[in-house]
């Protein structure tokens, strides 16, 4: 029989560059759930999505609304803003279990169009993580922590469709194996993905985004959640809700956007016990 050990996990929300200001003292691990690069430029990519959603035979890329030499210089500013969040982590001294978001330059160029832009190829993400020893990498990958299994998961673009070059069974085939081990040994999973499930807190509110009234969830992240029922699932993307609810029997949390946004989860047992907010949560909170 596992015998765990009570901790407590600090989860940050999506920062986009923004230095967290952590309101808990008490914590034995960190959760970064991606995006904690800035997202500078994406008024141009929004452009860019407005555009071809009007004009798909004439497509534009969202370089083009602002030179391709100005778009280098803003990503570079985002990856430098990334860089300053982990450095203000790790002064806390505790490990840090990180997953690239979308905006945090792992080099996975996709199409014709990034392909041979270096800044696009190169994997920042890695080498930003590598000169922090606290910060453990989990994404596409597992990691024992007591006798929990943290699986983890980044980027995506969802909700994935399945057949797609980049869908479905891209983003779940490298997650699979972890699951299975996990379950094969009985260990309670904490997975860590970018995205928060599909049909979960995942409905776009805000109306200047090309996206407003979809939901955007991932659809790999709420499957692997029914098949497998992880203790926690932890993730951010969709910036209008922060808080809780749950898929079956896993407790889901977003956690939300901004440097406000800090959220205390106590395990016991193998299992969620407790969750506080830093600040209130806007899409409500279950019962634990």
């Amino acid at each position: 029989m596992l015998k765990f050990v009570d901790m407590k996990m600090l989860a940050v929300g999506d920062l986009h560059g923004q230095i967290p200001v952590i309101t808990f003292k008490e914590f034995d691990a960190i959760i970064l759930p991606g995006d904690f690069c800035s997202d500078r430029g994406k008024e141009y990519i929004w452009k860019a999505m407005k555009w071809n959603a009007k004009n798909p035979k004439k497509e534009k890329k969202w370089w083009s609304f602002c030179g391709k030499k100005n778009a280098e210089k803003i990503i570079l500013q985002n990856i430098n803003s990334g860089r300053k969040v982990l450095e203000k982590l790790s002064k806390y001294n505790k490990p840090i279990f990180v997953v690239p978001g979308n905006w945090d330059y792992t080099g996975e160029a996709k199409g014709r169009a990034l392909r041979g832009w270096k800044i696009q190829e190169t994997n920042f993400y890695e080498k930003i993580i590598n000169e922090f020893p606290l910060v453990i990498d989990c994404f596409r990958k597992s990691y024992n922590y007591d006798n929990y299994k943290i699986v983890g998961n980044g980027i995506m673009s969802a909700p994935e469709r399945r057949g797609a070059q980049y869908g479905y069974e891209y983003w779940r085939k490298p997650l699979e194996k972890h699951f299975k081990n996990a379950k094969k040994k009985r260990k309670p999973i904490i997975y860590l993905n970018h995205d928060i499930p599909y049909m979960c807190m995942d409905q776009i509110t805000n109306k200047n985004s090309p996206a407003y009234g979809k939901h955007y969830g991932s659809k790999v992240a709420r499957d692997l959640i029914i098949e497998y029922k992880p203790a926690i699932c932890i993730g951010g993307h969709i910036h209008e809700h922060y808080g809780t609810k749950r898929i079956g029997k896993t407790i889901v949390l977003n956690t939300g956007f901004g440097g406000d946004k800090n959220t205390l989860i106590t395990l016991e047992k193998g299992k969620v016990a407790n969750i506080e907010y830093a600040t209130n949560p806007w899409s409500g909170k279950v019962k634990i």
